[in-house]
C-alpha cells in the first residue's frame, strides 16, 4: 500500500489568513501617517502657488500705481497641480491680500485648507484658516506655512 507523503508543500489557509491579518493591520496603522504626510507634500503647491502670485504682483507693481487683481495680472485660477483655487482678495497701492484654497482631495487637510499672503505697507505675513474658516492660532499657521 502506498505511504502519503506527509512533507507536502505550501501554505495552508490558516496561514494565508493570519498574513493577511498581519498586513491589514500594518496597513491600517501607517495609513494615517502617510496620508497626513501626502496632505503636506500636496499643500506645497498652494504655497507655491502663492509666491509665484507675489512675484508677478510685485512685477505688474513696477509699472503700475496699485496691486492688480486676479484677470489684470492674467494668471491662472488654479495653481500649477491644481489643488488650490487661487484668488487675489483685496489689492490697492498699499499691498494685497492673496489667498490660496483647498480643492478636491486636498480639502482632507482641514487644519490649513486656506492660505493666504498678505502685504501691507512694505511688510508681509502669512495667515492660514481651517476649512470651516476659523483663523488659525500661530502655531497652528506656523505649521501650515512650514515646508
Amino acid at each position: 500500500m502506498p505511504r502519503a507523503d506527509l512533507t507536502a508543500r505550501g501554505f495552508t489557509l490558516v496561514e494565508m489568513l493570519v498574513v493577511l491579518l498581519i498586513v491589514a493591520v500594518l496597513a491600517l496603522w501607517a495609513w494615517p501617517a502617510f496620508h497626513g504626510h501626502w496632505l503636506r507634500v500636496r499643500r506645497a503647491d498652494g504655497l507655491l502657488a502663492l509666491m509665484q502670485l507675489q512675484q508677478h504682483q510685485a512685477r505688474w507693481r513696477t509699472d503700475h500705481p496699485a496691486y492688480a487683481t486676479a484677470p489684470e495680472l492674467g494668471v491662472p485660477a488654479t495653481s500649477p497641480q491644481g489643488h488650490y483655487r487661487l484668488t487675489v482678495l483685496q489689492q490697492g497701492p498699499a499691498g494685497y491680500l492673496l489667498q490660496a484654497e483647498a480643492q478636491g482631495g486636498q480639502r482632507a487637510d482641514s487644519g490649513c485648507a486656506v492660505l493666504q499672503l498678505r502685504l501691507e505697507q512694505a511688510h508681509t505675513s502669512t495667515l492660514s484658516r481651517t476649512v470651516t474658516g476659523d483663523e488659525n492660532p500661530e502655531p497652528a499657521n506656523r505649521r501650515c506655512w512650514s515646508r
